[in-house]
């Protein structure tokens, strides 16, 4: 399955599930013990960047070294870290190029 977890019957469907008349469903949040949990799915489509670029910022350590896991392995997050990804979002940064001798 997918990142998200559940594959659900829909007639207006806009994702990339790839399956007629289906669709992973998002936005489905998750409680265990009265707190909020997101799956991956939701969060970089939330926050507006590829998976891949999710995963990139994960593997540089963006939310430090521990992460959130349900049962089956799949990875969680809280709302203080799908806040923090949103921050990562607007973050502008700066490169040195170095740049040769052109004589």
């Amino acid at each position: 399955m997918g990142d998200c977890g559940y594959l659900m019957p829909t007639v207006n469907c806009d994702c990339d599930a790839g399956i007629p008349e289906y669709c992973w469903v998002t936005n489905v949040p998750i409680q265990i013990d009265g707190e909020t949990y997101y799956r991956t799915a939701e969060v970089y489509r939330s926050i507006g960047v590829s998976r891949n670029t999710l995963y990139a910022w994960l593997r540089r350590g963006v939310l430090g070294q521990t992460e959130l896991r349900d049962r089956r392995g799949w990875r969680l997050f809280t709302q203080k870290e799908v806040d923090q990804l949103k921050t990562e979002t607007g973050r502008i940064t700066t490169t040195n190029r170095l740049v040769g001798n052109h004589a």
